[in-house]
């Protein structure tokens, strides 16, 4: 029969072992619950390499069982982040801090990078690990939208950004009560139009001439105000 102390020394041991396993944040696959997955891993910025804390981390699925729940977490201090009860599939791992100017991750026209994000695929009771998402800082786009002659705010317009370089990736959004909007958005040039029932849809044009094509690029951690002017139609 094994000494009082031998059966400390154990249990210790094999204490020390369950913690070394289990990173910080992570809940552990103890088999009860059924039907999912998980991921783990780190967000990193793309050009310092340092990790980002208190980073919003999403998986979005990759493939066509779509679903309305989009698993998330946030990270730790060290950048670093469990997501639990993903279902099996293949997913795109993307993350966001936009109060330290990392754009929403949730459009796809506002990640710099979609090639670089990683994709994995997740089985049932087991955890993908060591994942790197890098995140890439932009700027801020700020701006108010007004009737050209009373100067009220329009707060039915609509705002739509599409990627010069693949415009199938755009966004569409509106202001606020006050015609106000606050958008950021990844370091690369975009097409800007702002449209609302009952007047003329307005260009971005940096000559003021209201022509179409021309682009708007915000560079990292500036900020770019923008006046909009709608005109009633005639």
């Amino acid at each position: 029969m094994p000494s009082a102390l031998a059966s400390l020394l154990l249990l210790a041991a094999i204490t020390a072992s369950a913690q070394t396993t289990q990173s910080v944040g992570e809940q552990p696959l103890d088999g009860k619950i059924t039907g999912f997955g998980a991921v783990a891993g780190q967000v990193i910025d793309a050009q310092t390499k340092k990790p980002v804390a208190a980073a919003t981390v999403v998986a979005e699925r990759d493939d066509a069982q779509g679903s309305s729940k989009v698993p998330h977490a946030f990270t730790d201090e060290e950048g670093r982040f469990f997501i639990n009860d993903v279902p099996p599939g293949k997913y795109v791992i993307a993350a966001s801090k936009e109060q330290d100017n990392y754009p929403d991750a949730d459009s796809a026209a506002f990640v710099a990078d979609l090639a670089a994000l990683p994709k994995v695929s997740i089985q049932e009771g087991q955890v993908t690990r060591g994942v790197v998402v890098p995140v890439e800082k932009g700027g801020k786009l700020v701006g108010v939208i007004l009737d050209s002659k009373t100067r009220k705010p329009i707060v039915s317009s609509l705002i739509r950004l599409s990627r010069v370089d693949n415009t199938k990736l755009w966004l569409r959004t509106g202001p606020d009560i006050n015609g106000h909007f606050e958008l950021v958005v990844p370091g690369r040039p975009f097409y800007l139009e702002v449209s609302a029932a009952g007047y003329r849809p307005w260009t971005f044009d940096r000559s003021g001439l209201n022509r179409a094509n021309e682009v708007l690029e915000v560079k990292p951690e500036s900020t770019r105000e923008l006046v909009v002017l709608l005109e009633k139609e005639q």
